[in-house]
């Protein structure tokens, strides 16, 4: 797979977008083939498609999991949370699968703002006018409810990774340069003892 940062800077918001309409490769159907690990053999689970979402993609040529997210908007961060199996060389220690949960990392992970950019561009990707017409959406209360669809899960992800500390959330609506409305969300975390 070339790496997202060899193709030139002129074409990558390209690619980007092809990456992003397509989606990631999952083969729920496929056979995934089995490899000797100690004295047993294991495989990739299609149930993991389910489990870790929109992020997980399988290469059935290298047997071999990828994070999509990861693949396509890392932010140059160093190796945080064993990114370079999960971009470049793929995952394929399927023994230790919790591995793909480790990836993911704590709220400000590498993974989790790379998580958080292709969310922002998906949406985006799909509300282009750069869009064939037979992928647009066609009503904007259509456009409404994935925004809304996407605020809440990502509102629901961030909550969950916060656990049982308290919390605030605040909402706001700005607009950047070129007059697009943007949606903010903003956390403040403290623990009991601090307040």
């Amino acid at each position: 797979m070339t790496q997202i940062t060899n193709y030139h800077r002129s074409i990558r918001g390209h690619v980007h977008r092809v990456y992003l309409l397509k989606g990631p490769c999952q083969p729920r159907n496929y056979n995934f083939p089995r490899r000797k690990i100690g004295q047993s053999s294991k495989r990739f689970n299609a149930s993991w498609f389910a489990k870790f979402g929109g992020r997980l993609e399988y290469d059935i040529a290298k047997d071999a999991a990828f994070c999509l997210c990861c693949y396509l908007f890392k932010p140059v961060i160093g190796d945080q949370g064993g990114d370079k199996s999960f971009v470049v060389d793929g995952f394929s220690s399927w023994k230790k699968n919790e591995r793909l949960q480790g990836h993911v990392g704590g709220v400000n992970s590498s993974h989790n703002q790379a998580w958080r950019k292709y969310q922002n561009e998906n949406l985006r990707a799909v509300l282009s006018k750069d869009v064939p017409e037979h992928l647009k959406l066609t009503t904007p209360s259509i456009q409404k409810d994935i925004l809304n669809a996407i605020a809440v899960e990502t509102t629901n992800a961030i909550v969950r990774e916060l656990g049982d500390g308290m919390f605030s959330i605040v909402f706001d609506k700005s607009w950047d340069a070129s007059m697009e409305e943007q949606f903010i969300v903003s956390f403040s975390m403290w623990k009991v003892g601090d307040m």
